[in-house]
């Protein structure tokens, strides 16, 4: 899952299902990917037709699709939109999840909906892995899930 796709570049990176070895331990990948840009959607369709696909905001797949694909991802892959959710936080009706900020949000929702033991793959600010300000929100993260890896990517390229 990639619940801010973009033009795809994660999903790219992975290669298309046809040119994964049907003999190695990943059989079929299927991608479920959510763009809320009307132009980057568009564009990411034409791109990856293989891939089941949802322009809309992200508060909105879950309120409508979220009973279908919970404990069904395995991966999650993301570098979650930044800023504020705006308008369209209302739209996911669940108190648990009220962030103002965006990418807290899409990483505790699209975690959450990954199987037990799924991977979870995000790009988050820097002051994320040891900020104050985040001790809150890594405290509701590792809560739920197991951090198996944090790296730091230099900041001053």
């Amino acid at each position: 899952m990639e619940p801010s796709v973009g033009i795809g570049r994660f999903p790219r990176a992975t290669g298309r299902p046809s040119c994964i070895d049907p003999a190695g331990p990943v059989r079929r990948l299927e991608w479920v990917t959510v763009e809320f840009s009307k132009v980057s959607s568009r564009l990411f369709a034409a791109l990856r037709p293989d891939a089941t696909h949802y322009n809309m905001p992200f508060e909105r797949f879950v309120r409508l699709h979220s009973s279908e694909y919970t404990g069904r991802i395995h991966v999650v892959l993301t570098n979650p939109p930044y800023g504020q959710r705006g308008e369209y936080a209302a739209e996911d009706t669940n108190p648990s999840y009220r962030e103002r900020a965006a990418y807290p949000y899409f990483m505790r929702r699209a975690f959450d909906m990954l199987v037990p033991g799924g991977l979870g793959v995000a790009i988050v600010p820097s002051g994320f892995r040891t900020g104050e300000r985040n001790r809150e929100l890594r405290g509701r993260i590792l809560a739920r899930h197991h951090l198996a890896a944090a790296f730091r990517l230099p900041s001053h390229l």
